[in-house]
């Protein structure tokens, strides 16, 4: 077994590794849960702060810029920066090294980081606390909320969507998004130049019906949907209004959350 470890050893290059003195179990932790505090640790100084400077702005943009490619950049330079300073961190163990054991770990490093913290991270972000969704172009930042009862009409929600077809329409399963109109016991009516919720006017949306009315079920809440309906075969959806009324009445355990009405200086909430 022995023989087996120092061939490994001298294919990889890695005989000329040692543990050098120094080393603090704190200055470990650190520098492999947060970004850049390998640069701090190990020094120059200069370069240290340089590097927790960098990976706050990286952190920074990529939360306001959540769901944008800027953000997306943002992310992948902050994991980028991450590995290099345990990299960096770890360099003592590297001397007299080879080029390739330098680069193999370096890789290591990265694909750790990647895989290990920042991928678990984020999902975790986007499945617990914010969601950003594109919505006809726009990205919306919504916030997790464990239960619906911290809603109320007026607030713009985002919601599981079942698939939905029909004749010649068809939605796909999904996350639908937009107004909460009315909940459970409450009376809609549609007129050509109003909607009417409990007989007070608010403005029609788009694709509204003209004329109808309808009670919202228990457990359910009347959210009228921006996401588009695709039309298949003979172009034109016959009776759009009334295919977005049925799925507007939303069962309350679909509920996702609700949106932020800005995120930083955006405004969100398009009424």
């Amino acid at each position: 077994m022995l023989g087996t470890g120092n061939g490994w050893r001298r294919r990889l290059a890695l005989r000329g590794l040692h543990v050098p003195r120094g080393i603090s179990f704190l200055h470990l932790i650190g520098s492999l849960l947060i970004p850049g505090m390998g640069f701090l640790v190990r020094g120059p100084f200069v370069l240290g702060v340089a590097a927790l400077a960098a990976a706050a702005l990286f952190l920074s943009v990529f939360v306001v810029g959540l769901g944008f490619p800027a953000g997306n950049v943002a992310f992948g330079m902050l994991l980028s920066l991450h590995a290099s300073g345990i990299a960096h961190f770890c360099s003592p163990w590297m001397e007299g090294a080879r080029l390739r054991a330098r680069i193999l770990v370096s890789l290591m490093s990265l694909f750790a980081v990647g895989a290990l913290l920042y991928a678990p991270s984020r999902g975790m972000i986007e499945r617990r606390w914010l969601m950003p969704l594109r919505i006809n172009g726009r990205v919306i930042v919504v916030r997790h909320l464990a239960t619906p009862r911290l809603v109320k009409p007026g607030d713009w929600v985002a919601f599981h969507l079942e698939e939905f077809s029909g004749g010649d329409f068809v939605a796909l399963e999904g996350t639908g998004y937009g107004p909460l109109l009315a909940g459970p016991g409450d009376h809609v009516r549609f007129t050509p130049l109003v909607c009417e919720i409990n007989g007070r006017a608010i403005g029609r949306l788009d694709d509204m019906p003209v004329m109808g009315e309808l009670v919202v079920p228990e457990k359910h809440w009347f959210v009228w949907p921006t996401f588009g309906i695709q039309g298949y075969g003979h172009g034109a959806i016959p009776d759009l209004g009334a295919i977005k009324s049925r799925m507007a009445m939303m069962p309350q355990e679909q509920f996702i959350g609700k949106a932020f009405k800005r995120w930083f200086w955006r405004r969100q909430i398009v009424s």
